[in-house]
């Protein structure tokens, strides 16, 4: 199939077969899907092999993508799920590639205005399971972002918007799975002999990691929030919420000056300064920016201690306990 394709069409019961001989290596359906919107055509490419080949690295499925002017000037931006890598060593005739970026690589979901796009951190690197055995992920660095966690520069984005909007742990995630969930329902079990921690046939725990950890941790804490607003009589609004992100995220070396600064965001969600920034709003939220920014000066003039119930202290405890001073915890013996 070199010849180009323009508009939408499927190809059904395409064998590949390797050089002279028989052995049928692709047997299945491809979809090419075409859509224009403003002069941006939109393509997605599906795949099914239903030959389910064992052989490692039995064939390559290539998707050539380039304009039909060699003269024009076009950028190409990619997706891909699955086993798929993009590369622009392949020569086109007439065409020249210059190098690509990764600085525009979230999915088209993370621009939908209303959404808060959370990305993930690394939290916890290592870890140990139910036989005492230790394992980690050398790729990860404790309070770096997380390797698989997509961002966006405003330069590169269509919307010219920086994505996400915050972070949050994702990193590694030990929490509790069901304990019906095993292999036998499907591949995604996290009843391996890695991830599981807890062996217990009724309170399984496991391992996890993804934007799919840090997503449910950044929504636990927008619930809390809007929890302690509608107690306070407010309303916030999704502007507002994601403003309250963004005056009260953690930033670090790690978010500021590190070589993966770009991929926080607005820095790392903080679940404590930002129920106090609600708490601590008047009447109306309308001014919420300037209030925040008040809160801040203060914050930063004076250290401030809380009990672990949020409850501020007018001083450093002495009693023995385990309290929050600058958003860490800290135990006083």
């Amino acid at each position: 199939m070199s010849e180009p394709i323009t508009e939408s069409k499927t190809f059904d019961n395409i064998s590949v077969t390797a050089g002279e001989t028989t052995t049928t290596y692709y047997n299945g359906q491809l979809k090419v899907n075409i859509d224009i919107e403003d002069g941006d055509y939109f393509v997605t490419l599906e795949a099914a092999d239903t030959l389910k080949t064992t052989e490692k690295d039995a064939y390559t499925l290539a998707l050539r993508v380039y304009p039909a002017d060699a003269e024009a000037t076009a950028r190409i931006n990619m997706w891909s799920y699955g086993s798929i890598y993009f590369t622009n060593i392949l020569t086109t005739e007439g065409i020249t590639w210059t190098n690509g970026t990764d600085d525009m690589c979230v999915s088209n979901e993370t621009t939908i205005p209303d959404v808060i796009s959370v990305g993930a951190y690394v939290t916890k690197p290592s870890w140990k399971n139910y036989d005492n055995k230790t394992y980690s992920f050398k790729s990860y660095i404790m309070d770096d972002i997380a390797t698989f966690s997509s961002y966006a520069t405003a330069e590169m984005s269509p919307l010219g918007v920086a994505y996400p909007w915050i972070t949050a742990p994702g990193a590694v995630v030990v929490a509790g799975v069901n304990h019906f969930h095993t292999t036998d329902v499907d591949k995604y079990s996290y009843y391996g002999a890695i991830e599981l921690v807890v062996n217990d046939a009724d309170n399984p725990y496991a391992t996890m990691q993804g934007t799919s950890m840090a997503t449910p941790v950044a929504a636990g804490i927008v619930a809390l929030w809007l929890q302690a607003a509608s107690e306070q009589g407010k309303t916030l609004t999704v502007s507002q919420v994601k403003e309250i992100m963004r005056a009260t995220a953690i930033n670090d070396e790690y978010t500021t000056t590190g070589p993966n600064a770009s991929h926080f965001g607005n820095g790392k969600i903080d679940a404590l300064a930002g129920l106090h920034a609600i708490l601590e709003m008047g009447g109306e939220a309308t001014s919420l920016s300037e209030e925040l920014k008040v809160q801040r000066e203060e914050s930063a003039s004076a250290i401030e201690w809380y009990t672990l119930s949020g409850t501020r202290l007018n001083a450093q405890p002495t009693k023995p306990g385990l309290y929050i001073n600058s958003r860490h915890q800290v135990v006083i013996k």
